[in-house]
């Protein structure tokens, strides 16, 4: 059932040293950020608990272990169809989730269910009813594009003004070093969360540049190189790469702010699945109702996000296909 932030405080602050907690956090510096503040606020309280990192489109039936024994379960920025089983099962557990993306699929009516618009973060409700470190409340409003909302803009703007630094460099310094941090740790994302939550403080954030300016590095190669080799289909900027690192989110989205009447779908491999994601920042287009209908009744397909911000999958030997999908729609 919906909830009100009032209520999401409640069912934190009931949570004991008796309780053995599960916190389910998406892999993006949303989730991350998220999955922090309600780990940090479990210890103060003395719960068990653990913290699970997940992908949309991840294997549910494996993360499902991970939680049959918790009997509280706090899941953080997920499209309801990312996480559907999982919710499923854990329905006679008492559950927390706390999202921002569409309602794509019924979620069971036992489940507590703190949802807010596209544009409020995860993060920005996790601080808001559980509180945590004073560095991360400006990543929560960066979170997720938060940065272009005029209220949070309005803070931002402030922020930066105290520090005597531009806006840009408050989204570089606070939001996308984490981006490009996480992006490092892909393949060990246990050791990305355990540094990210030994920051105390915003110099702290000085530490991660070991690991952010590596991608960073990547990121501007593959910036300066899509210019060139993107390729229309239809009507849709379209472009397949192969980084080291999964930074396909975050080029897509660099891009599509250069162009943002555009719509942009860019496509990287993993494994036997292709990675996608789809923006369009002029809002003209709705991404994830876009890209579903891009991937339907493709075998092992999914798709879901934000109207200006979406991603998902399709196995390799779908890809021209899906590409044709794309000239058509």
């Amino acid at each position: 059932m919906q909830i009100t932030i009032e209520q999401a405080r409640g069912f934190l602050n009931e949570i004991t040293s008796e309780n053995k907690v599960a916190i389910i956090h998406h892999d993006d510096t949303d989730g991350f950020v998220s999955g922090v503040l309600l780990y940090d606020f479990c210890r103060k309280k003395g719960a068990n608990v653990g913290h699970f990192c997940f992908s949309n489109g991840g294997d549910q039936d494996k993360m499902i272990k991970k939680i049959k024994n918790s009997d509280v379960v706090l899941i953080a920025d997920f499209g309801p169809s990312s996480v559907s089983k999982i919710l499923e099962f854990a329905k006679d557990k008492k559950v927390l989730y706390i999202d921002h993306h569409k309602k794509d699929v019924e979620i069971p009516p036992e489940i507590n269910e703190y949802r807010t618009k596209s544009e409020v973060s995860a993060s920005k409700s996790v601080w808001q009813i559980a509180g945590g470190k004073v560095w991360l409340e400006i990543v929560c409003e960066l979170a997720d594009a938060g940065y272009t909302n005029v209220e949070n803009k309005i803070k931002i703007d402030a922020f930066a003004r105290e520090r005597k630094i531009s806006p840009d460099e408050v989204k570089e310094k606070f939001y996308f070093r984490i981006d490009y941090f996480l992006a490092y740790f892909f393949e060990n994302y246990d050791e990305a969360f355990e540094i990210l939550d030994s920051v105390g403080n915003y110099n702290g954030l000085d530490n991660l540049d070991k690991y952010a300016n590596v991608v960073k590095k990547e990121i501007d190669k593959f910036v300066n190189e899509l210019e060139c080799e993107k390729k229309k289909l239809g009507d849709v900027w379209y472009y397949y790469f192969e980084p080291y690192y999964p930074i396909k989110s975050i080029v897509t989205t660099d891009i599509s702010f250069k162009y943002p009447d555009d719509v942009f779908v860019f496509a990287m491999p993993f494994g036997n699945v292709i990675g996608i994601s789809a923006r369009c920042q002029s809002g003209k287009v709705d991404c994830a109702e876009f890209l579903k209908k891009a991937v339907k009744e493709f075998e092992g397909a999914n798709a879901g996000g934000h109207f200006k911000a979406a991603g998902g999958q399709v196995l390799k030997k779908d890809l021209e296909k899906f590409k044709e999908r794309l000239r058509e729609i």
